[in-house]
């Protein structure tokens, strides 16, 4: 009898130590990510002058006209901040735990996270770069139906016009599409007692606008336990605002309708506020 009790003990201690080291996990996983994502689009090549057989000079092809602004800069903050989906958007159980705060969150200075603490530091200074209005908001979701709680990290920036607004994209793929990010969450998020292993999944709907979409699936054991969590990133740009949708929890809960509800919820939100 005092076998199996002590059996049960060690079994919760370990799922305890799990659960923690998930927490820690998905609160190192949002902020790092800035919470979110953001956006960004292919530039088209610069249009120019096909040479004829004619003596004369080619007549340039004139440029496209910029597509007009969509988020209206002298009331950015105003409309980003429109622009978040609510709680209840995501269903029952979610709530806000935080909301614009901005703070970058810096990887340790180790040889497995350096080639990451370069991308971050790229891609921090791209989207910081003149931003006429940001906001965000973290929500969480209790475990009232499930073993792990769940994490939700919605962001917008707007900028002065749709080329500024595409620039931090290539910053943010070579960051999050890379196998030196994967090491280094491994080792900022070692638990004494647990291992974590961190490969790359599938994301469960693609990125809207030709933005960045990236899953990541999340094995966290101690001893014979092991708990399967899944964190899933978006970014794309909308006009001259970039938007950025993370998930973080158990597989249970970021299922592909979660993720497709708070993607929805969060370009109607854009929408509206425009």
């Amino acid at each position: 009898m005092v076998r199996v009790r002590s059996i049960a003990v060690e079994r919760d201690r370990r799922a305890s130590l799990l659960r923690n080291a998930w927490l820690l996990w998905g609160v190192t996983a949002l902020a790092f990510l800035w919470g979110a994502a953001c956006g960004g689009g292919k530039e088209e090549p610069a249009v120019t002058s096909t040479p004829t057989a004619s003596p004369q000079a080619a007549t340039p092809t004139p440029s496209p006209t910029p597509e007009p602004n969509k988020f209206d800069t002298s009331k950015a903050s105003a409309l980003a901040h429109s622009s978040l989906p609510k709680p209840a958007d995501l269903g029952a159980g979610w709530t806000v735990v935080s909301q614009d705060d901005f703070t970058q969150e810096s990887p340790p200075s180790s040889a497995a996270c350096a080639p990451s603490a370069t991308a971050q530091k790229a891609f921090a200074t791209a989207l910081e770069t003149n931003p006429a209005g940001r906001a965000n908001v973290e929500m969480a979701r209790s475990m009232t139906d499930s073993v792990l709680p769940a994490s939700g990290s919605f962001q917008i920036y707007i900028y002065s016009d749709a080329k500024a607004a595409a620039a931090p994209l290539a910053a943010y793929r070579t960051l999050y599409e890379g196998d030196a990010f994967l090491k280094c969450f491994e080792e900022m998020t070692a638990t004494a007692g647990a291992t974590v292993k961190v490969t790359k999944g599938t994301p469960s709907v693609a990125a809207p606008a030709g933005g960045v979409a990236v899953a990541y699936e999340v094995a966290i054991s101690a001893g014979s336990i092991t708990m399967a969590m899944r964190l899933e990133t978006y970014a794309w740009p909308s006009s001259n605002a970039l938007a950025g949708v993370t998930l973080s929890g158990g597989k249970d809960v970021i299922t592909p309708a979660l993720v497709t509800t708070a993607i929805t919820k969060m370009q109607a939100a854009m929408a509206a506020a425009r």
